[in-house]
């Protein structure tokens, strides 16, 4: 039987008399292979395939088709094969195949299968998708990009609060970055430290230190320095960050973005990226514009707090002017005047202190309804050794960061005993002159600057001003009550006191115990340095009295060197212990040091108590006053414990 004959076609085939199959192979621009069905190994392999991979045609023979993916792969290559043989797949494009360099590039893989029975190839075509994959990787980056843009516009445009803004910025970013941690660090020019404004973690990771030195930010300087985006692979250089982040394994890179306004960096946004991410890159130019956005975004939130902030302060300014003017009772004032005070700035303790007429003693006014009472020394403070009386003889202000660790002035020890930690004072002025001081003090340690001095410097010409009206009639009024020379209560408001307090006793059946005190030796110091020094003597002996006593009790000057204390609902034996701590207190006490004198007293006290020993007001003075008498007596034998 004679054998077919075949004509060649004209167009792209051979113009030979029989079609060369080998022509029509290596002709093709695809990576082109035959594989043998039963085996998968390749049989052969055309110029574009030893292009693809790199290795020559002879190199290609007999490998199996799985070896040409990475060995990760190669079962699902196995697979696929399979697909083709069966005719339940033509192609697949989600291997890789592996080149003589030792790389590895994408492609798009089909085949068919060709021959019949037993004897069949599949003939297989790859081809290289690298470009388009890299623009389709474009295409979603780029789309990914306007979508963090637009989500991070729509974040900030939310809200006028400036921890909002942060807040909800890191969020976004945080989320178009794969981060695992984030930060946002305002940094504050005067102290050269970054500030923490607002952080976001996984796992309940919490930042470590609220406030960090430029200095101990080695990423943070450099951002500060380029004003650029700053990326380290690497966690130790930045400890902090390290420290905080120790017990993860997922985070391959530390970001660092500037948030800028008008060229000026106002603070620095720390990412930690995780290793696996949807786009293993950092675009520098996205993240410029980001932190330009965020860092105006912030400026205008801050501009627009201190506005707000300056219209409240005004119209608090305006309150307390008017309340302070409104009332003649300077407790009712502070009352009113410390609530209005609180919308402002937050403090624990407020005082306010007046110079009395000598200059030697400060009087402080305050209020216990609203927030705690007095300077740590009750109502009366000597200019000499205490803060308030620092503030007058140096006319400016002073700042006590922490009452624990340093204890400058007398009342620090009692301020911090209240648990009053860091305060700050003000000079008051009234024509020209240094009046008194205003102060305010905080549970907290550095909880007053600089910064707080524009607010209440405000504050405390608004109270100069405003109170002299009512300075003015409590001078008035405690002239009538107030004994001029020891500036406690005189005789007359004594008095006056006793019949009230014993009324008290008999409506509530109670007690009342009273101190009769009388110096020892005081004629002495009147006679040796005169009757001016004697009468600065008795200040300050009236001064020890009203630190040792409650602020219920009442102190007097009964007259002369002669001292009565008023003790409602204070038994015998307590009252005893009372007399007994005064006795000590003045025995102890060296006066007039300041003028480089050693004066030094004794003190004898009577004690008796109502109704128990002495049923009438009258008896209970006489008792008291036979009682120090008799006190006086064994005195006289006493000798002075020497200065401690």
């Amino acid at each position: 039987m004679p054998k077919p004959k075949f004509k060649p076609l004209r167009g792209d085939r051979s113009e030979s008399p029989v079609w060369e199959y080998r022509s029509a192979f290596e002709r093709t621009s695809l990576a082109t292979f035959l594989f043998d069905a039963s085996n998968r190994l390749c049989v052969d392999a055309n110029k574009a395939a030893q292009s693809l991979t790199g290795f020559d045609r002879s190199e290609l023979l007999d490998r199996r088709i799985e070896d040409l993916h990475p060995r990760a792969s190669r079962q699902r290559a196995v697979g696929f094969f399979g697909g083709f043989l069966d005719g339940t797949l033509a192609s697949y494009d989600d291997l890789r195949i592996e080149t003589k360099e030792e790389g590895s590039v994408p492609v798009d893989v089909r085949g068919h299968v060709l021959g019949f029975d037993e004897r069949k190839v599949v003939l297989v075509y790859f081809r290289d998708i690298s470009e388009e994959r890299l623009l389709q990787r474009e295409v979603l980056f780029q789309n990914h990009k306007l979508n963090t843009l637009n989500s991070l516009s729509s974040a900030i445009s939310r809200s006028l609060d400036l921890s909002e803004i942060l807040a909800g910025s890191l969020e976004v970013i945080m989320e178009a970055s794969g981060s695992v941690y984030g930060e946002v660090m305002i940094y504050e020019q005067d102290t050269q430290t970054f500030r923490l404004a607002s952080f976001r973690g996984e796992d309940g990771v919490t930042p470590l230190e609220l406030e960090v030195p430029a200095r101990a930010s080695d990423i943070g300087r450099r951002v500060l320095k380029s004003e650029e985006p700053v990326l380290v692979e690497s966690l130790e250089r930045e400890p902090r960050l390290q420290k905080l982040l120790s017990e993860r394994g997922d985070v391959g890179a530390i970001a660092a973005v500037p948030l800028k306004s008008k060229n000026r960096v106002l603070g620095v946004m720390f990412l930690a990226i995780a290793t696996k991410q949807l786009f293993p890159m950092f675009d520098f130019d996205l993240f410029t514009s980001i932190g330009v956005q965020i860092g105006m975004a912030a400026e205008n939130a801050v501009l627009f707090q201190r506005t707000a902030r300056q219209a409240k302060q005004i119209q608090v300014l305006n309150n307390i002017s008017r309340i302070i003017g409104s009332s003649l009772q300077i407790e009712e004032v502070f009352d009113a005047f410390a609530a209005e005070m609180q919308k402002l700035i937050h403090f624990d303790r407020l005082s306010v202190a007046f110079l009395d007429a000598s200059g030697s003693y400060l009087r402080i006014f305050s209020s216990g309804s609203v927030t705690d009472s007095g300077w740590g020394m009750e109502s009366l403070v000597p200019v000499v050794g205490t803060g308030p009386g620092w503030v007058v003889l140096n006319e400016t202000h002073f700042i006590q960061p922490d009452t624990q660790g340093q204890k400058r002035f007398i009342e620090d020890q009692f301020l911090y005993e209240d648990e009053i930690r860091s305060y700050i004072l003000l000079p008051l002025h009234s024509r020209g002159q240094v009046a008194g001081t205003f102060g305010v003090g905080s549970r907290h340690t550095n909880a007053f600057s600089e910064k707080d001095l524009p607010l209440l410097n405000q504050l405390s010409k608004q109270i100069s001003v405003a109170i002299e009206n009512v300075k003015l009639y409590q001078q008035t009024r405690e002239t009538s009550i107030l004994d001029d020379v020891s500036s406690l209560f005189n005789f007359r408001y004594f008095q006056q006191a006793l019949d009230r307090e014993l009324k008290v006793v008999a409506r509530h059946k109670s007690r009342l115990s009273l101190l009769f005190i009388d110096l020892d030796r005081f004629k002495q110091i009147n006679d040796t340095h005169g009757h001016l020094r004697g009468s600065k003597v008795l200040r300050e002996v009236g001064f020890l009295l009203r630190a040792a006593i409650r602020e219920t009790d009442i102190a007097a000057r009964y007259g002369g060197d002669e001292f009565v204390v008023i003790l409602p609902d204070m038994d015998h034996d307590q009252a005893q212990r009372l007399g007994e701590r005064m006795r000590q207190l003045i025995l102890r006490t060296t006066f007039l040091k300041e003028e480089g004198l050693d004066a030094r007293l004794g003190a004898s006290i009577g004690l008796a108590t109502f109704p128990t020993e002495a049923p009438t007001k009258e008896a209970l003075i006489q008792l008291a006053d036979e009682r120090m008498y008799l006190d006086k007596e064994k005195n006289r034998s006493r000798p002075i414990p020497p200065v401690e």
